[in-house]
């Protein structure tokens, strides 16, 4: 959500924004996750903490020893859960974990709980960001089938100087011999100006450079003004990626601009969706796909 100032602002406030401005003038440079910390249900093939060493592990592993996704039909659904913070999210997750191939969450609080909540059916590769003392939050992919390679990237807001995370992962297809990379992202917030946002998004196009198959880039994008989702807009056309679209579209807006995106390469759309729901302050976008 973009920053609402109190009503009544102190001195040492306006010296806290200024310091803000300046640090959101900085260039962001990602950095190591600690996702050897953070247990997979099912280790992938490969685990990668940076760009270079993301790059270097896409590619190196195929299917069927890992298994496919159906590529005549991919379901997937995405959705920021706010931490988990109304109890009303578990009920709302259960379904979606159930009839998708994908669950793609952001701000997920890591639990033992949501670690077990796909069951035996779905596997949990999850991406830190901020951690406290009492929870570490990040992305969340849930998979139908274990991931080839698992890439974790961590970025600091400038203004508070807390991670945010993104995930990829890399899956095999049936009837192809090419794989599907998916980046769950969830994108910097707190800057006034577009660098820490383009740094960001431009640490994905390097770990994903050498993938020239499908792709799904998706998530909580913070495209809370009209200049950050142009220049989403300019970035994903650039790696030959399409903007998912609904009929009818209940995703959330700001300054009536969507947060939420999903975006495809090398697949076609057979049916999207929407779903309003109370359990978070995002609602749930869903996504059929076939290569």
């Amino acid at each position: 959500m973009p920053v609402v100032l109190p009503n009544r602002v102190t001195c040492k406030s306006l010296l806290g924004i200024v310091a803000a401005l300046c640090l959101a003038g900085c260039a962001l440079q990602p950095s190591s996750s600690f996702s050897a910390r953070i247990p997979q249900t099912h280790p992938p093939a490969s685990l990668a903490d940076d760009v270079t060493r993301c790059r270097d592990v896409l590619g190196k592993h195929h299917a069927p020893e890992h298994g496919s996704l159906d590529s005549t039909a991919i379901r997937l659904v995405n959705w920021n859960v706010q931490k988990g913070s109304t109890p009303q999210w578990w009920a709302d997750l259960e379904p979606m974990l159930q009839a998708n191939h994908l669950a793609l969450l952001q701000e997920a609080a890591f639990s033992e709980r949501l670690a077990d909540a796909g069951g035996e059916r779905m596997f949990f590769s999850f991406a830190p960001g901020f951690a406290t003392r009492r929870a570490t939050t990040g992305v969340v992919t849930f998979s139908r089938i274990a991931p080839l390679a698992h890439c974790n990237l961590s970025v600091r807001e400038p203004w508070l100087g807390t991670p945010k995370a993104t995930g990829i992962t890399e899956f095999g297809l049936s009837g192809s011999d090419t794989t599907l990379v998916v980046v769950n992202i969830h994108a910097v917030n707190f800057a006034f100006g577009l660098a820490a946002f383009q740094a960001q998004l431009t640490s994905v196009s390097d770990a994903v450079q050498g993938h020239r198959g499908p792709m799904i880039i998706s998530g909580d994008f913070n495209t809370w003004r009209r200049g950050r989702t142009l220049a989403l807009t300019r970035w994903a056309e650039s790696l030959g990626l399409s903007a998912v679209e609904y009929r009818r579209d209940h995703r959330v807006r700001i300054f009536g601009q969507h947060l939420d995106q999903i975006y495809v390469r090398a697949l076609t759309v057979v049916a999207s969706s929407t779903e309003a729901e109370t359990s978070s302050d995002h609602n749930p976008m869903y996504v059929t796909l076939q290569l």
